[in-house]
């Protein structure tokens, strides 16, 4: 669920209290990532084992192009 606050012009997830992305949803192409880009709310990703530096970059320059500070929370994942 979403909301567009017209004070601010931005859509926000209204859905959860802290939206992430985990192994199973963090494709570049995908609905998820492109969900999470359009919503002005801080957003999480899970890194774990088999996240690469590379798809981690890409990830950041798709959800957070501006560097904006409390934008992105990395989420270590060590265990199962």
């Amino acid at each position: 669920m979403t909301r567009y606050d017209k004070n601010t012009g931005k859509h926000y997830a209204t859905s959860g209290h802290f939206i992430w992305l985990g192994d199973r949803t963090r494709q570049p192409n995908g609905a998820h990532v492109e969900f999470l880009r359009g919503i002005a709310n801080p957003i999480g990703i899970k890194c774990g084992p088999t996240l690469s530096r590379d798809d981690l970059l890409e990830l950041l320059e798709i959800l957070d192009p501006n560097n904006e500070p409390g934008r992105i929370t990395l989420i270590t994942r060590v265990g199962a």
